[in-house]
């Protein structure tokens, strides 16, 4: 019931910016952003909280049950939304040098790949390369929200 409830607002924020005839601009992209930085973070925090549950028991196999049941459903419903956004924005986010936003949460499940792979062959400097790109991922979404003058704390859910 809670995630029915999760996916129709998800929903509504979605008709909210692109299918109300209201493509991002100027004006309404901060809020857009506000939106992003709030599903970039949970999906990355819900990722790298499920990695460490399982990391300290070196149980790979249950960090892939976590990635692809619990993880990667709610993660899809996000990318969907984006993608649409994506595809209604394209010319507005490429003028403005923004479609890497996009790649970045697309990137999320080969980061979650990366991670499995790192806990299975028990490598730590593997690990540490995706875990430094998720960092360095979140760090440049931040330094959009200061450059644009939105001071960002994100709401995680769960």
């Amino acid at each position: 019931m809670k995630f029915l409830r999760e996916l129709m607002f998800l929903i509504a924020i979605t008709f909210s910016i692109n299918a109300n005839s209201s493509p991002l601009t100027d004006e309404n992209f901060n809020e857009f952003l506000v939106m992003y930085g709030n599903d970039y973070s949970t999906q990355s925090l819900r990722l790298v909280n499920g990695f460490k549950k399982y990391k300290e028991s070196s149980d790979y196999k249950g960090f892939i049950q976590f990635k692809n049941k619990e993880w990667y459903p709610k993660y899809a419903v996000d990318r969907d939304i984006y993608d649409n956004i994506l595809e209604t924005n394209r010319k507005y986010l490429f003028d403005n040098g923004l479609t890497w936003l996009f790649s970045q949460f697309t990137e999320l499940p080969i980061r979650s790949n990366g991670l499995l792979n790192s806990l299975k062959q028990k490598d730590k400097a593997l690990r540490k390369a995706d875990v430094d790109k998720l960092i360095n991922s979140l760090k440049k979404v931040d330094a959009l929200f200061k450059e644009r003058g939105i001071e960002f704390r994100p709401v995680i859910k769960k």
